[in-house]
């Protein structure tokens, strides 16, 4: 899984540099690989399902049976709409639109149970050379004007076939969380951290930023102790405060909340999304963000965005297995240290909690991921067992479907 990861993450980011420069055309990589993925794991799970004859029930069963019946439920609303309803604005395109959430969505949750990734110098060197073009394309792709990463569109291609500096940023952190922490030096990962956090600046995605800000102080607890936390923490702090005044880092970011537009138009279509929610609690507005601004993507920009989709029940699944994976990686907090795949966990759980409680919507694949690891987690004899290697994480950790 750690090469698929490479290919999916800092392999989404060169395709992106090369397909805005004309180079190659667009093979739409992020969702083909995970629909690619998707379809492996389904076709392995039911061969290995016929060849048992039964499902093995253990601890992940608390997130695996909630997160089939978020995805039935998920499958079974789209079929409905589309197959009953009349309305104009139930287009083709939307379910197009609903059918591209759900695979990006169980594909990460797929990708999520089976992310077995062995410690080794050919990772930690493919790694190396991806924070090394991560930093050559910011680099190079950096509008000063814009204080944002901005890929050039190629010539006739749709301007919503190029990458936004938000997909660009989530390669960023998402390589660092998924594979940063298979750096076995915590100096070096820190380091790692620390470059990833500058990058995610340039980059400008603020959600994305703050993600990896709210990373540092777990990073600091799993691998510190008290003392060494304080002093770290007090180095950090004024450096960042230095740093902060000398290039004005205060002004840009106070100018970016302040005259950036999405702020008010997020309220707005929050306030609308609100509305279809009280008109159909149950079952929600289902693409009631295209009849009232022609737009897919002008949904809330949070979980509520769920609500809005598919109602409150769906929701509330939703919410339940974003909190139990974080209440999972919670139990495997003190495994962090000697067990990256706990480590990585911490994280994907605290972010993906954080990130849909503030600004990622429906679609956003990444918690799924986290629920997915969850599984393995809970698959352990003992959530708060180490493993010790990942050969044998695969004899004590397999997930039937």
């Amino acid at each position: 899984m750690g090469y698929f990861l490479l290919a999916l993450l800092p392999g989404y980011f060169l395709y992106q540099i090369n397909y805005s420069s004309g180079s190659i055309p667009n093979l739409r990589w992020f969702g083909a690989l995970i629909a690619i993925a998707l379809v492996y794991f389904l076709i392995r799970d039911f061969m290995r399902l016929i060849s048992r004859g039964s499902i093995t029930l253990d601890q992940s069963s608390l997130i695996r049976i909630p997160a089939f019946i978020f995805f039935f439920w998920m499958g079974a609303s789209i079929i409905i709409n589309h197959a009953i309803r009349t309305d104009e604005y139930i287009t083709f395109d939307g379910l197009i639109w609903s059918v591209t959430n759900l695979i990006l969505m169980y594909g990460a949750l797929l990708i999520g149970k089976n992310l077995y990734i062995s410690e080794s110098k050919i990772i930690s060197f493919f790694l190396a050379i991806s924070f090394a073009f991560f930093c050559w394309g910011t680099y190079t792709y950096y509008s000063a004007a814009n204080s944002t990463l901005i890929l050039p569109i190629p010539d006739g291609a749709n301007p919503e076939s190029v990458a936004t500096y938000q997909s660009m940023a989530v390669c960023v952190l998402y390589t660092f969380i998924l594979l940063g922490t298979k750096i076995r030096s915590k100096a070096s990962k820190g380091a790692l951290l620390s470059v990833s956090i500058i990058l995610l600046y340039y980059i400008g995605a603020r959600t994305e930023l703050f993600l990896a800000l709210s990373i540092a102080p777990l990073y600091l607890i799993i691998h510190y102790n008290a003392k060494k936390i304080a002093a770290y923490s007090s180095a950090i702090l004024l450096s960042a405060v230095t740093v902060s005044i000398l290039y004005g880092f205060n002004d840009r970011v106070i100018s970016s909340f302040s005259s950036n537009e999405s702020v008010s138009e997020r309220f707005i279509l929050l306030d609308a999304g609100m509305n279809g929610i009280s008109d159909s609690p149950l079952f929600g507005d289902y693409l009631g963000q295209y009849r009232d601004f022609g737009n897919f993507g002008s949904y809330i920009h949070n979980a509520l965005s769920v609500a809005q989709q598919f109602g409150i029940f769906e929701f509330s699944l939703y919410m339940y297995l974003c909190i139990t994976t974080l209440l999972v990686s919670l139990l495997a907090f003190r495994l962090a240290r000697e067990d990256s795949f706990a480590e990585s966990l911490v994280y994907m759980a605290a972010t993906s909690l954080i990130a849909v409680c503030a600004a990622k919507p429906i679609g956003w694949p990444f918690p799924c991921i986290a629920w997915g690891m969850a599984c393995i987690m809970l698959s352990r004899k003992s959530p708060t067992a180490s493993v010790g290697s990942y050969p044998q994480a695969r004899q004590i950790c397999k997930v039937e479907t």
